[in-house]
């Protein structure tokens, strides 16, 4: 049986091997568990997406699926988001269960966007440069023109917070 199907057995294992650092969101050893790791190494190497992974026991393991299981005792339902896009950042007030919608709506922008802010466009061709948008199931939900980017990510801000306190979910 994989530790995967069994997350309380899996827990155990944790509690007994690791220990959390909650002012940093680290899993340290707490026992030597293999030839490479001792007693106070950090659990995990960045994989190439840039989250922290780990095998144990011969399985690999997203870290922070690894704190989620640690702190409620259960795998998510959903996937796990990083609050703040740090995706190094483990702490578990800054992790959620979220939809996998919900989690590509907290992703970073591409490079192709045009103002390096989420939810936020330039269009040069308006005096009102800067253009603020949500979209759900690809229909349109919020849009506002604002002259400056500092009033866009007020606005974005805002309208993220209000939604988030009404429905428990980032747009």
């Amino acid at each position: 049986m994989s530790l995967r199907s069994d997350p309380k057995k899996l827990r155990e294992w944790m509690i007994d091997h690791l220990m959390y650092e909650s002012s940093s969101g680290e899993m340290i050893y707490t026992k030597k568990t293999a030839q490479k790791t001792n007693a106070g190494d950090l659990v995990g190497n960045f994989n190439p997406q840039g989250y922290l992974s780990v095998q144990l026991m011969g399985e690999k393991f997203l870290v922070h699926r690894l704190v989620w299981l640690w702190h409620n005792g259960d795998w998510p339902t959903g996937e796990i988001d990083h609050i703040d896009r740090d995706k190094s950042n483990n702490r578990i007030e800054n992790l959620r269960d979220v939809s996998s919608q919900q989690n590509a709506m907290n992703r970073n922008l591409s490079r192709t966007t045009s103002s390096g802010e989420p939810h936020i466009y330039i269009n040069e061709e308006r005096k009102m440069k800067f253009v603020v948008q949500f979209t759900r199931h690809n229909e349109l939900v919020f849009f506002a023109n604002v002259r400056t980017l500092r009033e866009a990510i007020m606005i974005r801000d805002f309208w993220q917070e209000a939604n988030r306190q009404h429905e428990g979910e980032v747009k």
